[in-house]
């Protein structure tokens, strides 16, 4: 009898640990345009959601500014964090997906009546000050700029608040991380600066992941999970739709000022 109770005691335990693994919480950013937004919805977080949904587990998603996002993981306070890139300062510090969930091209902004002035990257003098976000990754030619230039950081809380500083005088330059799903057009109408910023020109492009920590043992189940249901969405066309639904979107949508 005792061994029976025991047994059972044993699979409820086992059985109580495996629900627990199948639940993550998990971070992700405020402002990263139509890929994710504060209420929760954009294209990345559905894709997460759909991921791990394919292979039965549940993804709470918690809306944190960027910054804090990454912070979290770094120190081990979250699990994961939606929309990291790879950089030489997370090397060896943060787990990635096998998958990207999109590509970005870091892209710099100026003031219309400066237009002529920065037309390439020859143009830009050493101590400009170039508006950045806190706490994001930058492909490793623009971080290298910053360094051989000694271009100053401006940092802001978003794009779109660098944006508005932009077109305020605070700066320079702005740089902002370019896609599919948050373009040019988006930005400016989203910072409400169209008729006083524009694009100056490309410089590199990068791939944004879901980043995961590394030395705990939940996000490792986690990042094994995601990689698994990203490739079932991948093949049954759940990722394809998710993308073209935002796509959509994008197309209709036309972003009001932020404040």
């Amino acid at each position: 009898m005792f061994k029976i109770i025991l047994s059972c005691c044993l699979f409820l335990s086992l059985a109580n640990l495996a629900s627990a693994q199948s639940k993550y919480a998990i971070l992700a950013e405020d402002a990263a345009g139509m890929w994710g937004q504060a209420d929760g919805s954009g294209a990345g977080n559905d894709i997460v959601r759909a991921a791990f949904a394919a292979v039965g587990d549940q993804v709470v998603l918690s809306i944190v500014p960027y910054n804090r996002c990454k912070a979290h993981v770094l120190n081990g306070l979250a699990i994961a964090c939606v929309g990291m890139s790879k950089s030489e300062d997370l090397n060896g510090k943060i787990l990635f997906a096998d998958v990207p969930l999109y590509t970005t091209v870091s892209t710099l902004f100026v003031r219309k009546s400066d237009a002529h002035k920065y037309t390439k990257l020859a143009d830009i003098p050493s101590q400009t000050h170039v508006g950045t976000v806190l706490g994001y990754e930058y492909p490793s030619l623009v971080m290298q700029l910053f360094k051989d230039r000694n271009w100053i950081a401006s940092d802001a809380p978003s794009e779109v608040h660098s944006l508005k500083k932009l077109a305020a005088g605070r700066f320079n330059l702005a740089v902002a991380n370019l896609d599919a799903l948050k373009n040019a057009d988006y930005l400016l109408k989203q910072a409400g600066v169209s008729d006083q910023v524009q694009v100056a020109f490309e410089v590199e492009g990068s791939e944004t992941f879901i980043g995961f920590a590394r030395d705990d043992k939940k996000a490792l189940l986690a990042l094994a999970a995601f990689n698994r249901g990203m490739q079932i969405i991948k093949k049954n066309g759940t990722l394809d739709k998710i993308l073209q639904q935002w796509k959509s979107k994008l197309a209709t949508s036309s972003p009001s000022p932020t404040s």
